[in-house]
């Protein structure tokens, strides 16, 4: 009889699965009036998947090459066993979710203004417009080809409300337009303008502080539409205005705010796209406890208008997406634990200055970015082409950033990096590894702020510990290749620095932040710098140290081992701050001075010309054989004939040799009419 009951119960358990798991399928040529239980009789519009009632092991299908307009909350959870997942069905490319309307009709206004004929949004904002498929910043003023990229200075500010600039005289009045002020070199706020009086505006709190000296403009008014295709938006109205030529054709603005909003556990979202959206394409706000174990595989993220991705969840995986042409942010993941954004190509992400947005959405300022999150791995990332931080990451504990190529960053705002950690809080120590990156040029965007800091490879700034920097690759970047700011319990090693434009490896203390630098350890590193430098403070260095206390760097580091290489001109490598005596030092003073470095070395040779230095990397997950002009040398000595193979994400940096190393006398045997003949290679010598 017991055995009878098991039997029962299994039985009646596979059916409940058998019965509850179902495949749901939304197409274009559908209707909501069918059960959307077979391709024959599918639904045909979100608000029906919204309506829906799913459990655990649920599909809910879209028809690849259709587009679907609009949004849907998550409000059914799957399990442990069984997710409730959302994908394509069919062939060709990937179904699209939409939040973009077509503008269908102009009126023309006169000078080359037109205005969409009705209403056709209904929200607050305008995120995201295009014209002809091209994302398309609002117009402004002055324009960004205008001197000092388009910014205006103020001289003055008055908390977080008001700011006075020479630049105004009150004619034009810019009541009601939108101001974008560089309140800081890493922010730019947003506000409406509530009244001007003569050279002072007043706006709308922007939430912080503004340095006096930095920049702003203005837009979303009609009087900065003056050349092809800027716009403006009248929230009053629903409507938007373009300047142009002809008629407009082909124009889209988004017109849903988020499209999906996730509201429950174990959901899968694959295979599809998401684009349109005036805020996020997937959102997932506070919720206690945290929704968790949601993966997002193979989608697509395209011109949304602040990010592709803005989720408070635990346990998220993001892998094999593209984001790309996002006004903001790609992927932010804050207040969670155990996420992973892994294998993931990100491009064209907040390059507008006025066009990023996180008024509402504070949180979205890097391009992957995090905050109080635990166990955060980042890994095997493409990141091209970005307005600020590559990867960067708050307050966060045990954090693995690893195998991720990041290039062409810092191009709108400043003070970042290919890879930025922060943590101003009391609980600045944290445990996490950043292993075998490659960060390339990192721009800097100093046009509008009187605090210029440029773009950096990695960045630990202020607050970060425990961090175990090892094996990355910085080259080219207009501020250091590793640039490390009161921290403190960090291990920076094996890392290689190529031709940044301030210095390999910054190391610094002012003093006024609370935390103290100790213990951190800098070795094995090889730091080279190509170029002889510029201005009386010769600024491309190998190793730059700043402390406002000038007793305090003692007990703060230790570097050892290290390789300190400037072929073109070997006299200093290293700067010491004013402060400090004699601040232009080579190696035998900085050891002399500091103490440190006992046995850090030099280049093995110098060059007669920056052309004879070389920067090899592999930003792939492959090994990559790459072929020498001319024999080379690298710093440690060690010659390459020919060819270098790299391994994945490392570098080599080369120097042409001068004095290679002869082809050696090889014995060697062929067969001749039969008989063994002997002979040897002729001698080869380059010259």
């Amino acid at each position: 009889m017991a055995l009878l009951k098991k039997l029962l119960f299994i039985a009646v358990l596979l059916y409940s699965i058998g019965v509850s798991a179902m495949n749901y399928y939304v197409s274009n040529a559908g209707s909501d009036s069918n059960n959307g239980t077979s391709t024959a009789t599918p639904w045909a519009t979100l608000s029906k998947v919204n309506s829906g009632s799913f459990v655990a092991g649920d599909s809910i299908l879209f028809r690849r090459g259709d587009t679907f307009y609009g949004s849907f909350t998550t409000t059914w959870s799957g399990n442990s066993t069984n997710s409730i997942v959302f994908a394509a069905y069919g062939t060709g490319a990937n179904p699209i979710i939409t939040g973009f309307s077509t503008v269908s009709g102009w009126t023309d206004m006169g000078s080359n203004i037109w205005e969409s004929t009705s209403a056709v949004s209904a929200l607050t904002f305008c995120n995201m417009l295009t014209i002809g498929g091209v994302n398309t910043p609002m117009g402004r003023y002055p324009k960004v080809t205008a001197a000092n990229k388009g910014y205006y200075t103020f001289q003055t500010s008055s908390g977080y409300t008001s700011l006075t600039s020479s630049d105004l005289t009150g004619t034009p009045n810019w009541t009601d337009a939108e101001v974008v002020i560089r309140s800081q070199a890493f922010h730019l706020k947003r506000s409406f303008v509530t009244s001007q009086s003569g050279s002072t505006i007043n706006f709308g709190s922007i939430g912080e502080s503004m340095s006096n000296g930095n920049g702003f403009f203005f837009q979303n008014d009609i009087r900065c539409c003056t050349q092809q295709n800027e716009w403006f938006y009248n929230a009053s109205t629903g409507k938007v205005r373009i300047y142009s030529t002809t008629q407009p054709s082909n124009v889209k603005l988004s017109t849903v705010e988020n499209l999906i909003t996730i509201n429950s556990n174990y959901l899968v979202f694959k295979n599809l796209q998401f684009t349109g959206a005036n805020s996020n394409a997937l959102y997932c706000w506070d919720h206690s406890p945290r929704y968790n174990h949601v993966k997002v595989t193979n989608c697509n993220f395209n011109q949304n208008g602040v990010t592709g991705i803005y989720v408070l969840i635990n346990y998220l995986t993001v892998s094999g997406c593209l984001f790309s042409d996002i006004n903001t942010t790609a992927c932010e993941t804050s207040f969670g634990a155990n996420d992973s954004i892994l294998n993931n190509t990100v491009t064209k992400i907040g390059l507008f200055h006025g066009m990023r947005n996180n008024k509402t959405y504070t949180m979205a300022n890097g391009t992957i970015d995090c905050g109080n999150v635990s166990k955060w791995t980042v890994w095997n990332n493409k990141i091209t082409n970005v307005g600020f931080n590559g990867i960067s990451c708050w307050a966060s504990d045990t954090i693995h950033i690893q195998y991720n190529y990041v290039d062409t960053f810092c191009q709108v705002l400043d003070d970042g990096g290919g890879i930025y950690l922060y943590s101003d809080t009391s609980t600045a120590f944290h445990y996490g590894r950043i292993f075998s990156n490659v960060c390339l040029n990192g721009i800097g965007a100093v046009e509008g702020s009187t605090f210029v800091h440029h773009g950096h490879g990695i960045y630990l700034d202020q607050g970060t510990g425990s961090i175990n920097v090892a094996y990355n690759s910085c080259s080219n970047n207009a501020g250091s290749g590793l640039y490390i700011t009161s921290a403190g319990y960090n291990k920076v090693r094996w890392n290689k620095c190529f031709n940044n434009s301030e210095n390999g490896l910054s190391y610094q203390y002012f003093g006024s932040k609370k935390f103290i630098p100790t213990h951190d350890t800098i070795v094995n590193n090889i730091l080279v710098a190509k170029t002889n430098g510029s201005g009386s403070f010769d600024y491309q260095k190998c190793f730059y140290l700043y402390f406002s206390d000038t007793t305090k760097y003692r007990a703060a580091f230790w570097a050892d081992s290290n390789y300190y290489a400037r072929p073109y001109a070997q006299t200093t490598v290293v700067f010491v701050n004013a402060a400090f005596p004699n601040w232009l030092k080579n190696i035998a003073q900085w050891k002399g001075f500091s103490g440190k470095d006992i046995h850090t070395l030099g280049t093995p040779q110098t060059v007669t010309t920056v052309n004879d230095e070389y920067f090899y990397y592999n930003e792939t997950s492959n090994t990559k054989s790459i072929s020498l002009p001319v024999p080379m040398i690298d710093v440690k000595s060690t010659k390459y004939a020919s060819n270098i193979t790299l391994q994945p994400y490392s570098s080599a940096i080369l120097l042409v040799d001068y004095n290679p190393a002869p082809v050696s006398l090889i014995s060697k045997s062929l067969k001749y009419k039969g008989k063994i003949v002997k002979y040897k290679t002729k001698n080869v010598k380059y010259k």
